[in-house]
């Protein structure tokens, strides 16, 4: 399993730059992928590289993945199989609009939430969630309401597979991970109603 996970991880990794060939190499010819909206279900090898990852490479150039979540597992549940679950960065420059969404010109990170169901070495279905909203967030293209709570945004440190396979960088990346959340967890605002404190009112009267 864990030589699947590698090779999986690597075509989907190299396929944004290597071209169609290698989608076409990792996805059955009658894959499936549901996708969150505007995409929907898009089903065949040819019907998904036109409708997802085309526009994808067209919107952000030089794109490519940044994995913080890759691993596989068998499925308990009726449905059976074998899938991979993965949270990812797409990273690269939005200069042309993706799904109605106007580029920014600038460097964007478009988060996605994967799951792949694998047989026989090649991708067969595929749930998809892309974070639309924080792309259009970032270049300020829509008006969302303003998040009463701390919001922050965490690359993966590197888009290989080395993390996954040398003891001494996972044990470094948990280091920097454990920075983070105490960094997150001690600028978290107090909930409505109560009061922070890290600042307590004065309780003495002024002169």
């Amino acid at each position: 399993m864990p030589d699947l996970q590698h090779k999986i991880h690597d075509l989907l990794n190299t396929g944004l730059a290597a071209g169609d060939a290698t989608f076409r190499q990792l996805l059955h010819p009658e894959c499936v992928f549901e996708i969150s909206h505007p995409l929907g279900r898009l089903q065949g090898c040819e019907v998904i590289i036109d409708g997802f990852y085309t526009p994808l490479r067209a919107a952000l150039r030089h794109v490519y993945r940044r994995d913080e979540i890759f691993i596989t597992g068998m499925n308990r549940r009726a449905g059976g199989g074998q899938w991979i679950a993965a949270v990812a960065h797409y990273v690269g420059t939005f200069d042309a609009a993706f799904f109605g969404i106007e580029p920014s010109h600038r460097l964007a990170f478009l988060r996605a939430g994967e799951f792949y169901r694998v047989e026989d070495g090649r991708i067969t279905q595929a749930r998809i969630i892309l974070d639309l909203p924080d792309l259009m967030r970032r270049p300020g293209a829509t008006r969302l309401v303003v998040s009463l709570g701390w919001k922050g945004f965490f690359p993966a440190l590197q888009p290989t597979t080395a993390c996954c396979r040398k003891p001494a960088t996972v044990w470094r990346a948990w280091i920097w991970w454990r920075r983070c959340w105490r960094i997150c967890t001690s600028m978290t605002p107090p909930r409505v109603g109560q009061r922070d404190k890290r600042a307590p009112m004065a309780t003495g009267q002024m002169t």
